[in-house]
């Protein structure tokens, strides 16, 4: 069984924790670790339970405070090896604490699935996972939806969407 606690959402700052009894997984520290701390607090998580650190995109309200967290708590950011290279200069971390994966890989007792998500960014991930029947979806700053991202959700139960505001789209298109 899957927990799902998005503890900040937004242009100030993103962090969601996905956990089950025996792993916790953040996607995203777009806060200071100070801010951080007090809404893991706030939510009954404790910042030592967690045992592995995803990331969607580099902009800094997706990782403001990623190295620091990962930095106090010797947690390791699991990364699309596509992926790697950008982080690491981003975060200025050592190449320690990346493990490189496959699109699908395991922390703990949860597999995660990486898929592309459209941004302006140089490389934006959505996630799915799953523990047992249990599965839960992030996908942030869609920039419009795509087969991708819908096939990637569709065996979720929860799904958390954020997506971008585009004044032109809205104001010169009668869709939106």
């Amino acid at each position: 069984m899957l927990k799902i606690q998005t503890l900040s959402s937004g242009s100030a700052g993103n962090i969601t924790y996905i956990g089950t009894a025996s792993t916790g997984i953040l996607v995203d520290v777009g806060l200071p670790l100070s801010l951080t701390l007090k809404l893991m607090s706030q939510a009954k998580i404790d910042p030592h339970s967690i045992t592995g650190l995803v990331i969607t995109h580099e902009h800094s309200d997706h990782i403001k405070g990623v190295a620091d967290f990962v930095t106090q708590y010797d947690v390791p950011i699991y990364c699309y090896r596509n992926y790697a290279q950008i982080l690491r200069r981003s975060l200025k971390l050592s190449p320690h604490q990346f493990i490189e994966t496959d699109s699908n890989f395991i922390i703990g007792d949860i597999t995660v699935n990486c898929f592309s998500v459209p941004h302006d960014s140089k490389f934006c991930l959505g996630y799915t996972f799953q523990n047992g029947d249990s599965a839960v979806g992030i996908a942030t700053d869609i920039g419009q939806m795509t087969d991708t991202i819908l096939s990637n959700l569709a065996t979720c139960q929860v799904i958390v969407l954020e997506s971008n505001h585009d004044v032109q789209k809205l104001t010169t298109n009668p869709k939106y």
